[in-house]
């Protein structure tokens, strides 16, 4: 399979523009957060979430109604061309501000629009048997070039101003959309808009829904955990920071052996099986951490974090694209990320007023809650699978 060629060249786009936005997603921040208070920033942040709650109905159907390609195309094309027009801009505190809360709106939206449609276009690009190999070729390659955007980001901030490293990302956002715009149209127009007036949620999509949710559960820990880290290593340890980068090290390295694994056995038959045990694996390694602390203890939780959390994902992807026809899977992704989004932000937010009363030494306990819903939702979701074969056997055939 991977000597197909689009399927290489869209793995080299997807390797461009995710190391892009991942220096971006690192440096962003950073800024707003030395220009403007934390709590302003949090706010931004918050509005941004339910920002894209609100419009992923709209990106859904984009994707369905137009050629995958070219929202791959378009959306790494105005990102480009926005971080490239940042270098030019007069280092002014209010207009530069200004724009980088622009460009982390754009940010955040670019990542659900290129997620969504990156998943559809996977799924065209390969037959049925290879859902669960390019999944595993994907999580591999995101974790990749997460791991070279935080290096880079680090490395380059001693060398260059951050304008420059933006103007960087965007001539890499370029490249990309160069390389999408090679890639097979797949779709027409003509018929995904015939598709798009007739279409309606799958027979059962709350079922389906619920276990993309399971699949989901550990990433929305990991988003978490970006929360509880710093203070766990500072605060329980009493560790320095560089501690955080080898953690994250560890966690890269578990995440894509559990990419270059599955890629070997996993079908759809065994991802079902992968997605219940990546569940209570993720929930293990977070609960070792409630009654022992250390560092190297910590390592072992972070590389447990990396690999469940990937093998979650590829799992509960592969079960989606087998389920989901092509010309509806937009839709569907969409819709299930509405609900991970506002889980994320509920789950972060109860965290955030929770914590502001009870010690931080107890964030594993409440981590430990929430990654035990993942296998809980896959327990529901088998019970509603058999109670609606049951009762319905013709539309779960």
């Amino acid at each position: 399979m991977l000597l197909d060629k689009h399927v290489a060249k869209m793995l080299l786009a997807n390797f461009f523009t995710s190391s892009a936005v991942g220096i971006a997603a690192i440096l962003i921040p950073w800024v707003l957060l030395k220009e403007l208070s934390s709590q302003i920033f949090s706010v931004i942040a918050t509005l941004t979430i339910f920002l894209t709650i609100a419009v992923m109905p709209w990106i859904g159907k984009g994707v369905d109604l137009f050629q995958r390609k070219n929202v791959l195309t378009s959306t790494a094309t105005i990102l480009g061309i926005f971080f490239t027009l940042l270098y030019i801009t007069p280092n002014d505190g209010l207009l530069l501000s200004t724009l980088l809360l622009i460009a982390y709106v754009l940010k955040q939206l670019h990542f659900s629009i290129f997620y969504t449609a990156r998943s559809a276009m996977a799924q065209y690009l390969v037959n049925k048997e290879y859902f669960a190999r390019i999944n595993s070729w994907l999580e591999i390659e995101y974790q990749l070039a997460a791991f070279t955007a935080g290096g880079l980001s680090i490395f380059l901030l001693d060398y260059v101003s951050i304008q420059t490293i933006l103007l960087i990302c965007g001539i890499s956002l370029l490249i990309a959309a160069l390389i999408f715009q090679t890639l097979p149209k797949g779709s027409t127009s003509t018929t995904t808009k015939h598709n798009n007036t007739d279409y309606k949620p799958p027979a059962n999509s709350h079922i389906i829904i619920i276990l993309f949710l399971s699949g989901n559960i550990p990433f929305i820990c990991v988003m978490l955990l970006n929360i509880i880290r710093p203070i766990y290593i500072s605060d329980i340890l009493l560790a320095e920071p560089a501690i955080l980068a080898y953690s994250s090290l560890f966690y890269t390295v578990g995440a894509v052996f559990g990419g270059f694994v599955s890629g070997k056995f996993l079908n759809y038959q065994r991802a079902f099986i992968l997605l219940i045990c990546a569940g209570i694996g993720f929930f293990l390694s977070t609960a070792m951490l409630i009654n022992f602390t250390g560092i190297t203890l910590f390592y072992v939780a972070s590389a447990g974090w990396g690999l469940f959390n990937g093998l979650s994902r590829i799992a509960s992807q592969t079960i989606i694209m087998h389920y989901i026809p092509n010309q509806f899977i937009g839709r569907f992704i969409a819709q299930a990320q509405r609900v991970v989004l506002f889980m994320r932000a509920s789950i972060i937010s109860v965290y955030t007023v929770l914590f502001l009363y009870i010690d931080y030494r107890y964030s594993f306990i409440f981590l430990s809650l929430v990654s035990i819903a993942g296998p809980l939702l896959f327990i529901c979701h088998i019970y509603l699978k058999k109670r609606a074969t049951t009762e319905q056997p013709q539309l779960m055939s």
